[in-house]
């Protein structure tokens, strides 16, 4: 009897069925990476409803221009267009908008705030309203605007301009504490406005 050189070939190994849990493509269920989203969509809610919080307080309050508050915002002509039509801003006229006329030591004290963020830009050598705008982030018309005693910055870019500007601390706080008061003025005004109460 011929026996073969060969030893006979062992029959392969069944292959064992899948475990649960076991062998599974992640990429296909990231049950994990959703359990962060919420969150994350929470947050973008909270920057949007603060984006048009300010969008609407710089156009009824201060009554900047839609163009101005998108340079002041970062934000296209379009958002912030759509923001104000959505809500029925736009069609307010500026003496709607004024809400009331300031009272002459309210004038008195922007006109003192915008003096002295000029006297702080030229001391720092700053010679024009354009490279300002190159070194604190706000745009030329809205320093423009804020030197000239025409609008009331918020107090963040108050602080931006002190800072900015490096102006001496007990000077920067004295600066910081008159701009709260005209908004507290100016809160005032349009509370009265808003409730008729005169």
């Amino acid at each position: 009897m011929m026996v073969s050189p060969h030893p006979p070939t062992a029959a392969p190994s069944p292959v064992p069925p899948p475990v649960a849990g076991v062998g599974v493509d992640h990429a296909t269920a990231p049950a994990a990476d959703t359990a962060t989203q919420p969150p994350q969509r929470a947050h973008g809610t909270r920057q949007s409803i603060t984006i048009v919080r300010k969008v609407v307080l710089l156009y009824v309050c201060d009554r900047q221009s839609i163009r101005e508050i998108a340079a002041d915002l970062k934000l296209t002509y379009g958002i912030v267009h759509r923001i104000l039509d959505k809500r029925g801003l736009l069609g307010l006229t500026s003496r709607t908008r004024h809400v009331e006329p300031a009272s002459e030591h309210e004038t008195a004290l922007l006109q003192q705030l915008g003096n002295a963020f000029r006297g702080a830009r030229l001391a720092c050598r700053l010679s024009t309203q354009q490279q300002a705008a190159q070194v604190t982030g706000l745009s030329q018309p809205t320093i423009s605007k804020i030197e000239g005693g025409k609008l009331l910055p918020n107090l963040r870019d108050v602080s931006r301009l002190v800072r900015c500007y490096r102006i001496p601390p007990a000077e920067g706080h004295r600066l910081i504490d008159l701009a709260t008061t005209l908004h507290q003025l100016r809160r005032a005004r349009h509370h009265k406005h808003t409730t008729g109460n005169g």
